[in-house]
């Protein structure tokens, strides 16, 4: 859904790139709760538990060693062992993957059959004009 969601709203890269003071950009997903909308919408609440509302986030980012190149991550919350403050040293369990990876010469070739680069590169390809699909 973070996938598919991104595709239909969020900044395509043709679109960064005509943003060259942009050098990277995400979007978090979190559960609606009460906590987080009054945190993140209503912007009155200070806390938040984010072992349990965070699902998940789309990274988009320029290559160091060329600016006109990117890499796509998502990040999936996959749930914690222990409930606790501090999420990092107690027990969040959390995944990070690559979507696209033009920095990595060759990485397509090796990920081709990943079902999450399947899948993105699918929704990529259906909204990319004729000739410009990878």
């Amino acid at each position: 859904m973070m996938i598919a969601y991104y595709d239909s709203a969020g900044l395509s890269i043709d679109e960064l790139l005509k943003m060259p003071e942009i050098k990277h950009y995400y979007m978090n997903f979190y559960i609606s709760t009460y906590a987080t909308r009054r945190y993140f919408i209503e912007k009155k609440g200070d806390t938040y538990d984010g072992n349990e509302t965070d699902l998940g986030l789309i990274y988009v980012g320029r290559c160091k060693d060329d600016s006109t190149k990117w890499e796509i991550k998502i990040g999936r919350n996959l749930g914690v062992e222990n409930k606790a403050d501090d999420y990092d040293k107690q027990g969040g369990q959390s995944t990070r993957e690559f979507l696209q990876n033009e920095c990595s010469p060759g990485w397509y070739e090796d990920n081709k059959d990943n079902e999450l680069v399947k899948y993105y590169t699918g929704l990529r390809d259906k909204a990319a004009p004729k000739g410009d699909a990878k």
